[in-house]
């Protein structure tokens, strides 16, 4: 019996567990109990030193860390994987979209697939490609190629890409640590394809990165290498954009090809990044209109008011901007690190997702789960900053993927409960960034990144996003102190006056930037 996608998924579930009762497993992947007990006992057979998953008295453990983990996977052959239908039409994609033809027959003895399964994967490319418009073209004696509108068919490819790629610091492509046989095999064509553009890639990602000057997050970074790597080696090997995509609000012009056509898509790319700080869109009078009215009908229904209103008005512009690119792209970078948005916050989430449809009327957009949780979370951070005090301070660290929304939500979270100052944000690929911090603590909402990190950095807490109960117990048994913090004022004032200030202006850019926490 081979390793597939599903014993994998049941090696991560129990890591992440740590421990695990048969029952609960059987539930959680909809199986029974004796399905996972045949899988755990092939798991155990391909594993070359020990046994990976331990069964006492009807529960599950491993011994294995998640670089152990990811080393298991790494270990398997492709004649020792079960692949999916999902993940053969996704290494075809991949494969079509660097090769002016694909020969399956080829593909798949290669891969040691059989025919039938061959035409079954082809019926099935068939259904997806024909639902977005794309053709499937077969050329007598060469083999098969997707033809269409080459916007759509670049994207389609982009986002299976991003399931088997990493991004580090430098934006530069990756192979993720977690990938199966079949996905090293795609990730392989890929890179060795584009290697000959790399030139070109770097110096029209450094020349975009040199010119927006804020931060992008993690998600948003690997889709705008991967859309940039796409479209410089679409672009040389003659297949250009014959359409773009028809966004219903003006966006930022980014001129980055020689291509008319490229720089407008490429702008519309750049309009869904998530930018630390947010980046500046244009004014567009119809959406600020809406979000000042969506606001108003928010704190009325809640009844609730803001401090620095506007300021909130403005996120929200912010954010359902983005919301609207993605949707016409159909491009969405899903945060799935943090759930039940509405059990943690009901009246909020219920009130922003009846109130969305000022939204829909205009733009013809309806808000997921996800995002309505996200316009919830920026609504509870803004009625957090009113309610809170000011405290002694603790410098933190966040070592997540989430995005920038949901960062400032956490941030103004746990400054409700204690004295703490975010002194940085970063991914597990900016870690060696921390070294150069003065920190307090790292907080972590994963018990993966809590082993990387606890491996290099001390006073490392991993906690849930809403901090239940028991986070806050932990947090004050490291001295997290809840006691509030008073300025004394003639020490504020002896601090303004040794500045010599030419003027207010001066001033209240220095309060901007060393008592943020203290006024609005």
């Amino acid at each position: 019996m081979s390793i597939n996608k599903s014993t994998l998924a049941l090696i991560k579930y129990i890591l992440d567990k740590k421990k695990v009762s048969i029952k609960n497993a059987s539930m959680h992947f909809s199986k029974n109990e004796s399905t996972i007990r045949r899988e755990i006992e092939t798991i155990n057979l391909h594993s070359r030193n020990k046994e990976i998953i331990l069964i006492d008295n009807g529960m599950l453990t491993t011994s294995l860390n998640y670089t152990e983990y990811t080393e298991f996977i790494k270990s398997l052959s492709i004649s020792q994987y079960s692949s999916t239908p999902d993940e053969r039409i996704n290494t075809i994609l991949i494969s079509a979209l660097i090769n002016d033809c694909v020969n399956l027959t080829f593909l798949y003895n290669e891969l040691g697939l059989s025919v039938t399964t061959k035409k079954n994967d082809t019926k099935l490319l068939k259904t997806i490609l024909e639902e977005k418009n794309l053709k499937l073209t077969v050329l007598k004696k060469k083999g098969i190629k997707i033809e269409g509108d080459e916007r759509i068919f670049r994207l389609l490819v982009i986002k299976q890409l991003q399931l088997i790629m990493d991004v580090n610091i430098d934006y530069k492509l990756e192979r993720r640590k977690a990938n199966n046989p079949f996905e090293n095999y795609a990730f392989n064509l890929f890179i060795e394809k584009i290697s000959s553009y790399n030139s070109i890639i770097n110096e029209k990602i450094l020349y975009f990165i040199n010119n927006i000057k804020v931060n992008i997050s993690y998600l948003s970074r690997k889709f705008l290498v991967l859309y940039l790597s796409v479209s410089v080696f679409r672009q040389e090997n003659a297949y250009p954009l014959n359409s773009i995509t028809n966004v219903p609000i003006k966006v930022t012009n980014h001129r980055i090809f020689n291509s008319d056509l490229e720089n407008q898509e490429f702008s519309n790319i750049v309009a869904i990044l998530d930018t630390n700080p947010s980046q500046p869109f244009p004014f567009d009078e119809k959406l600020l209109k809406l979000s000042n009215i969506f606001v108003d009908n928010l704190l009325l229904d809640i009844k609730a008011n803001i401090i620095k209103k506007d300021q909130f008005i403005k996120e929200v512009y912010y954010f359902m901007y983005k919301q609207i690119s993605s949707h016409y792209l159909d491009v969405y970078f899903d945060d799935k690190t943090v759930n039940n948005v509405e059990i943690a916050l009901p009246e909020i989430h219920k009130v922003i997702s009846n109130n969305q449809i000022i939204f829909k009327d205009k733009y013809n957009i309806e808000l997921n789960n996800i995002q309505v949780s996200t316009l919830s979370l920026i609504a509870k951070k803004w009625l957090n900053i009113t309610a809170s005090v000011k405290r002694k301070s603790l410098k933190i660290i966040l070592v997540t993927n989430i995005v920038y929304e949901r960062i400032q939500f956490f941030e103004e979270l746990i400054k409700s409960y204690y004295d703490v100052t975010l002194v940085g944000v970063f991914t597990l690929y900016d870690i060696e960034k921390i070294k150069t911090i003065n920190y307090d603590f790292i907080i972590l909402f994963s018990n993966r990144m809590l082993s990387v990190i606890k491996e290099q950095f001390k006073n490392a807490i991993k906690v849930n996003f809403f901090l239940i109960d028991e986070d806050i117990k932990i947090l004050n048994s490291y001295g997290f102190n809840p006691s509030k913090k008073r300025i004394l004022i003639n020490d504020f004032i002896n601090e303004i006056e040794n500045l010599k200030p030419t003027g207010n202006l001066e001033i209240i850019e220095y309060i901007k930037e060393n008592y943020t926490d203290y006024f609005l």
